[in-house]
């Protein structure tokens, strides 16, 4: 019998919205160089120059085979969203997000009200964690 330790790890699908930005790019060579965890959708807005292409070229890590899209496409099987954008694209990630039941790891800044209930409405049928900023430093003085 196999013990826990040996059992083979599930990888965690990642979808990456706001991918084009500079935490979207980390957040790519991290998922690049993670064994766990894998892109499976990069989402930008329709606007950004570099839709259609590869998403580990754009962060700099060579390719992945994941192309930067400005929506989450149906046929894509995701376990969680991790959200690096602006408060303007809350509502559109959302309305995808929230037929599916994607939970999803908010990190936008600047969410107001009405973000703030688009947040809960999603919770309300997935898991959602909501960090208005990530920094380490901005984290332990919070505390």
């Amino acid at each position: 019998m196999a013990s826990v330790a040996t059992l083979p790890r599930p990888v965690v699908r990642v979808a990456l919205h706001g991918a084009c930005g500079r935490m979207g790019r980390m957040v790519i060579a991290a998922l690049a160089a993670s064994k766990t965890a894998r892109l499976v959708a990069a989402i930008d807005r329709a606007a950004a120059p570099e839709i259609g292409r590869d998403a580990g070229e754009v962060a700099g890590v060579g390719a992945l085979g994941t192309l930067v899209s400005p929506v989450l496409t149906p046929a894509t099987a995701v376990d969680v969203c991790v959200d690096f954008s602006a408060p303007a694209a809350l509502p559109g990630l959302v309305a995808q997000l929230l037929p599916r039941k994607v939970p999803a790891v908010i990190c936008t800044t600047g969410v107001g009200a009405d973000g703030a209930r688009l947040i809960d409405d999603l919770s309300r049928v997935a898991g959602v964690i909501h960090t208005a900023n990530t920094s380490l430093g901005v984290n332990v003085l919070l505390q």
